[in-house]
């Protein structure tokens, strides 16, 4: 190859984010239809068209790629949820119910990463394990906070258990990964909206 033909660094580095994006892709898709016990790095190299020593390039083992599918959804999951919350009405009651819309629509955009990181977390490392709980732990903690002043202002009865109300509105969004069909009848917006005025209805608790 002559010196006019040689790619760049440039061109070079856009081609490794292209073939690292593949994997990623592909390695979304077979853990979610054949999980990731089932899968093995040679299937996931062939589908993108690599040798298995090139794939190690870009991800050390399948570990490192099960937990980068997990961390990646994680940490954008957790960033529109603050952006939606941010975008809301001042009330509590507005902003929990954007809470609620968004971890929906969230799960229903993205139902084969969200159903990954739902089943196959227990393969992580406990280093790994431990930060992606703590992202976890994050989302608890932007629910627990906007119930409790829900409390307090009388949408929630006085008492109310935050930490389990917390865990319910929680799942309302994230079970939706688990029986949402992008071909039916509803879209994710729909989704979005139901989820909401189930969990925190209009018109409220109290």
């Amino acid at each position: 190859m002559t010196a006019a033909t040689t790619p760049g660094p440039g061109a070079q580095r856009r081609q490794g984010k292209r073939t690292q994006e593949a994997i990623y892709q592909a390695a979304i898709k077979a853990f979610a239809e054949r999980g990731y016990l089932g899968t093995s790095l040679r299937s996931l190299a062939a589908e993108v068209g690599l040798e298995v020593g090139s794939l190690y390039r870009h991800f050390p083992s399948k570990e490192d790629l099960l937990y980068n599918i997990i961390r990646t959804a994680s940490d954008d999951f957790y960033a529109r949820l603050t952006e939606a919350v941010a975008r809301a009405d001042a009330d509590p009651v507005s902003r929990l119910r954007a809470l609620i819309e968004e971890t929906a629509r969230y799960h229903a955009l993205h139902r084969a990463q969200s159903f990954v990181g739902s089943v196959e977390i227990r393969e992580l490392t406990r280093l790994h394990y431990k930060h992606v709980i703590k992202q976890r732990n994050m989302v608890e903690s932007l629910y627990k906070s906007l119930i409790a002043e829900c409390v307090q202002i009388g949408y929630f009865p006085a008492g109310t258990n935050i930490s389990i109300t917390a865990n319910f509105l929680v799942s309302i969004g994230t079970n939706v990964a688990s029986w949402y069909d992008p071909s039916g009848a509803l879209t994710p917006e729909e989704v979005a909206r139901m989820a909401a005025d189930f969990g925190v209805p209009v018109g409220g608790r109290g």
